[in-house]
């Protein structure tokens, strides 16, 4: 993992946490309100709410938000962790194998995961938060450390690695010769 992508996914595991607690907050006492979080669920991409740039100023280096390719993209990941506030983030459990847990795909129809390995632009945002929306009513937290590098980089390592851990939990054992 190179420097930026460690400290991206450093920020991103403490804006998750940042998100989980808010949800769950009565008074707003915290760093984000539950309304912030309401507002994060709701983000247009291209224009996000002052809690994005919140989060972004405190938690996210500048380097890694130059430009608005970037700041579309963290937008994305916010809306997504905001989606499955207050079940967001747990470390070490990856997206993949936690997708196929929750039955993401069938066995035999893998049709959404697939959707969602080969989307780009507009398609991958409207499937990833899909796949954020399907964990939440599953209540299904993930580390957001992988799950932020797919939504921020969209690319084939970060594919594969979702792939690899989907289908390795999907593994069966192949019938014995008879």
């Amino acid at each position: 993992m190179s420097d930026n992508e460690g400290s991206a996914g450093d920020a991103a595991r403490t804006i998750a946490m940042m998100v989980d607690a808010a949800r769950g907050a009565r008074g707003g006492g915290g760093f984000l309100c539950p309304g912030d979080v309401s507002d994060l669920r709701r983000t247009n991409l291209d224009v996000p709410p002052g809690a994005y740039w919140r989060l972004m100023v405190a938690f996210v280096p500048e380097r890694e938000r130059v430009g608005d390719e970037a700041e579309r993209r963290w937008a994305l990941v916010c809306q997504g962790m905001a989606w499955m506030a207050p079940h967001c983030h747990e470390t070490g459990k990856l997206p993949g194998q936690v997708l196929a847990a929750a039955g993401f795909s069938s066995e035999d129809r893998p049709i959404r995961i697939n959707r969602l390995l080969r989307a780009e632009g507009k398609a991958f945002e409207e499937l990833f938060l899909s796949a954020c929306r399907f964990l939440a009513a599953k209540a299904q937290p993930v580390d957001w450390r992988p799950m932020a590098a797919l939504a921020l980089l969209q690319g084939d390592g970060e594919r594969k690695r979702l792939a690899r851990d989907f289908y390795a939990r999907k593994a069966v054992s192949p019938a014995p010769a008879a």
